[in-house]
């Protein structure tokens, strides 16, 4: 018999005024609970809270609607893996989501009409024992840069790629989340690439919150033997240990069949210049996943 797990909530603020919403009204219309909140909630806010509120409830409507991939992370060691691998594959990265992002138009200036159109992908993610999620809607820009909204346990906000870049320079505590969030959102849909096998459809049967559970599109991830080795504790004890490296795109048509694949480059010795190249053996996947 498995033990229960309480998985974190993407969203789960809305989600909830949500639920009282429709307990009060007797109404379960996401479209109408939307158009109640916009006009008569968050214009009680100051105008800059009302932008993040906004981004936070457009989120919600995106959810309700079905449009975002729930992703579960089924092991806490594979939350923190994902964290701190370092990145060195954002043309990667672009070039995935403009293949398998949705196009999007957005308007600039009502009057002239002036518009542009980007490229957006949203996943929502899932952590074993943690209260909040995290949900990341990643746009590619006409400009050919990568614009991370997100809402996680720290807020709502945006990260652009120059953000990014500025905040790797930086040692300060704001900084230092900036590149947090850049880096997790990034990595994640590296390490999906990476290894398709660990992909699984559905929610996790150990799931102990049956009430948030998402109507959309669920995918469990695993944790691939590939990034684990094993060392001794200090019992003696076998335990797994991830090791540091870093996602690559084969973009070269040196590699010819393997063009576009995602492998991960770890360091195999300490203070050396050794490394070890792991990717899936799960050809049929891999082809999903290529960018």
């Amino acid at each position: 018999m498995c033990t229960k797990i309480l998985y974190s909530v993407p969203l789960r603020k809305t989600w909830k005024m949500y639920h009282d919403w429709v307990a009060k009204s007797k109404k379960d219309d996401g479209e109408e609970f939307y158009r109640f909140v916009s006009r008569s909630f968050i214009p009680l806010h100051p105008p800059v809270i009302q932008q993040a509120e906004m981004l936070s409830l457009n989120f919600w409507l995106k959810d309700y609607r079905k449009e975002f991939l729930h992703v579960w992370l089924t092991s806490k060691e594979l939350f923190d893996f994902i964290n701190h691998v370092s990145m060195k594959d954002l043309k990667g990265i672009k070039s995935f989501l403009k293949e398998n992002g949705e196009k999007k138009r957005t308007t600039l200036d009502p009057l002239t009409g002036e518009c542009y159109d980007y490229v957006r992908y949203d996943i929502a993610v899932h952590v074993p024992n943690r209260q909040n999620g995290f949900a990341f809607s990643y746009c590619c820009m006409p400009d050919d840069t990568i614009a991370l909204f997100f809402e996680d346990d720290e807020g709502i906000g945006q990260i652009r790629e120059y953000q990014y870049e500025q905040a790797a320079a930086l040692d300060t505590y704001e900084a230092q989340e900036t590149v947090k969030n850049f880096l997790f959102a990034i990595n994640l849909i590296c390490y999906m690439r990476c290894f398709p096998e660990c992909v699984k459809d559905g929610v996790p049967e150990d799931s102990k919150d049956k009430k948030f559970v998402p109507k959309g599109k669920n995918v469990q991830l695993n944790v691939a033997d590939k990034i684990a080795d094993s060392i001794n504790d200090e019992a003696g004890r076998k335990r797994p240990h991830y090791r540091v490296g870093y996602f690559k795109t084969l973009t070269s048509d040196f590699y010819t069949n393997m063009k576009g694949q995602v492998i991960f480059v770890k360091d195999t010795m300490v203070n050396a210049k050794a490394k070890t190249v792991k990717m899936s053996d799960d050809k049929e996947k891999l082809s999903k996943f290529k960018g």
